[in-house]
């Protein structure tokens, strides 16, 4: 999946920047990442997530070039290859929306999200794929959600606050704590 990941990033790139040197230069700053390398020879699952999410994005950028209903069907599908993987690959759904949006900018907001048939049919789709990926891990639908229920019963509180902002509770933000790993960089 690793090799999949950075030819799919090497054809984004030569289509975005349009120059075959800073695609070849991407794909091997992502080939070269220690990162990527550690977690393709281990075999772990973010290097699979990695690879759906640049799959979606490599998606949604075809439909921003030529938005047919295939296209449509296919960035779907990528989103929610890259959801059902793992939950975090539900942020592969913003451009996917950003390039509807951008291609469809003349039209009202109803029109362009509510009335648009392939847009429409995509999320039907993206919708059927989630709930078939939720009824082959029925685990994880029920961790997911034990998960947001103690976050938010947590986050309810003062203290609990405290304790996510902090990095008490390395369940909900690791150990840094997220004020640390907001200004780490």
């Amino acid at each position: 999946y690793g090799a999949l990941a950075i030819a799919t990033l090497y054809l984004i790139a030569r289509r975005v920047f349009e120059r075959k040197e800073t695609a070849l230069l991407a794909a091997f700053f992502l080939g070269t990442s220690l990162l990527t390398v550690q977690q393709a020879h281990f075999g772990k699952v973010w290097i699979l997530q990695l690879w759906a999410v640049i799959f979606a994005l490599w998606a949604a950028l075809k439909l921003f070039d030529e938005p047919t209903r295939r296209r449509y069907l296919f960035a779907a599908a990528g989103v929610a290859l890259s959801f059902g993987i793992n939950t975090i690959g539900v942020l592969a759904y913003v451009p996917f929306v950003v390039a509807h949006a951008l291609r469809h900018k003349g039209e009202s907001f109803v029109r362009r999200f509510f009335m648009h048939r392939d847009f429409l049919l995509a999320h039907a789709l993206l919708l059927g794929l989630v709930l078939l990926f939720y009824y082959l891990n029925p685990y994880g639908f029920a961790n997911y959600l034990g998960y947001i229920k103690s976050f938010f019963s947590l986050a309810a509180t003062s203290s609990g606050l405290g304790q996510i902002i902090s990095g008490e509770n390395t369940l909900y933000c690791g150990s840094p704590g997220v004020m640390t790993a907001l200004t780490y960089y």
